[in-house]
């Protein structure tokens, strides 16, 4: 099975960005950990992170993301599509989360032809917007 590395990459590059409102420390704390934890082969684990950091803030999109290949490496593919589709909702059509749900599908939870699909979709999409960045950084305020 492949291991998704370049996407997850991606997501931990995209993370702060992706945020619709500035992460929390913990939720940082908790995708670094998950990140570390799928980075070391770690899926279950990194399941168990994801889950938490998707109740700290549950309308974030890559945690759900994230979650979806921690879940895929398990290979729980069902489990994973819904994930991934559930990101896909809240985030839009986002390329980044486009290319993840084409990951998934290519894995065993659909067909080629739908990823694909997902991959030209991904690859045509506009990146996602950039990260928010405070004036001055909070330990001067």
């Amino acid at each position: 099975m492949p291991r998704n590395l370049p996407v997850l990459v991606l997501l931990a590059a995209l993370a702060p960005a992706a945020a619709s409102a500035q992460p929390t420390a913990e939720q940082v704390r908790l995708h670094g950990i998950g990140y570390a934890q799928l980075e070391n082969e770690r899926e279950v684990d990194a399941e168990s992170t994801y889950l938490e950091l998707i109740e700290l803030a549950p309308d974030e999109p890559l945690g759900h993301a994230n979650l979806a290949v921690a879940l895929l490496r398990q290979d729980r593919k069902d489990a994973a599509l819904a994930a991934i589709d559930r990101a896909v909702e809240l985030g839009g059509n986002r390329g980044d989360l486009l290319l993840v749900r084409a990951d998934v599908l290519q894995g065993g939870a659909g067909s080629n032809e739908e990823a694909l699909a997902d991959y030209r979709r991904g690859g045509r999409a506009p990146p996602p917007p950039p990260p928010r960045v405070r004036a001055t950084p909070a330990s001067c305020e």
